[in-house]
């Protein structure tokens, strides 16, 4: 269970660690926070506009960067250390909704996916560790595919509106599958655009292959380790045992009771090396009375985001 004993020591941590962490936190906060409510967070835009590491160039492992729709990119700057810690924790949580086994995979795009550094190279290469052979969606045919593999174990992965525009756009009979996985993140912004709901989205394999289980997920790469699922029609994303969700007033910035609608504070114990354990997103959303969470929109005023964006 996350604890704010824990979480304060992160913050401690990053303010001993990273001036500019500290200069904002120091400007905006309590010198001293009690409390979840008192905890200091940084806008996920901040990734953006400063390079927020609480390590030395020297232990710079890997730099992870967002789409950059918008045209910033947020620079996330992990230590060697971090980048391992993060992957196992992913591994713990993912294994929970997508089970031991290794499937057959297809991932919807191109190879060239793998040479970019950004939110959706990183969605890519999470996942690719569930398959036991690899496909991109650019050397097959789709339908062909999934007939051949249809009596084994598949994992369908890709973002959410692509994945939407190619599948609506297959006409066959539906196809008798065995166990399929259809995965997906992000771009649910477009799909709102076009008045689809995740119910249709669901319906659209539904209707196309049998013993087919959607899994949506959320999460962005200002803090990476953080990943929350939710499956087939349901509207709410699960919270883990190392992350915590709040929910704050757009105006006053106060945390809200259940069922309230708010700015969505995620806080992870997993971010050491750069300053990403406490986030307020530009995403809408309220707590449910259990442990999860919905996810309603965007702010009226939030930049676009790519690849990262989950609604």
């Amino acid at each position: 269970m996350l604890t704010f004993k824990k979480i304060k020591s992160l913050h401690l941590h990053h303010t001993q660690n990273c001036d500019e962490y500290s200069k904002l936190s120091k400007t905006y906060f309590e010198d001293d926070p009690q409390n979840f409510e008192t905890l200091p967070y940084l806008p996920a835009r901040a990734f953006k506009e400063f390079d927020l590491k609480s390590i030395d160039d020297s232990e710079i492992y890997k730099v992870m960067k967002s789409s950059g729709t918008s045209g910033k990119q947020s620079n996330i700057f992990l230590d060697r250390e971090n980048a391992i810690s993060q992957e196992k924790t992913l591994s713990q949580i993912n294994k929970k909704v997508l089970g031991c086994d290794r499937r057959e995979m297809l991932i919807l795009g191109n190879r060239r996916l793998l040479k970019e550094s950004n939110a959706k190279k990183a969605a890519v290469t999470a996942y690719m560790r569930y398959s036991k052979n690899l496909v991109f969606s650019d050397d097959v045919d789709i339908l062909s595919w999934i007939k051949l593999n249809s009596q084994k174990k598949i994992l369908v992965f890709g973002f959410t509106f692509e994945l939407y525009e190619v599948f609506k756009l297959l006409k066959c009979e539906k196809i008798n599958v065995s166990d399929i996985i259809v995965l997906h993140g992000g771009g649910w912004k477009k799909l709102i655009d076009k008045s689809v709901s995740n119910s249709e989205f669901v319906d659209l394999f539904k209707n196309l292959l049998s013993n087919v289980k959607v899994i949506n997920y959320y999460g962005m790469i200002e803090q990476l380790g953080s990943v929350f699922y939710r499956e087939d029609y349901s509207e709410s994303f699960i919270e883990s045992q190392y992350t915590r969700v709040i929910i704050r007033d757009e105006i006053n910035m106060n945390i809200l009771e259940n069922g309230n609608i708010g700015l969505i504070q995620l806080i992870s114990s997993l971010p050491k090396s750069y300053p990403g354990h406490s986030i307020l997103t530009d995403d809408l959303g309220l707590k449910n009375n259990d442990n999860s969470f919905q996810v309603i929109g965007r702010q009226s005023k939030a930049e676009i985001r790519g690849c990262s964006d989950a609604k």
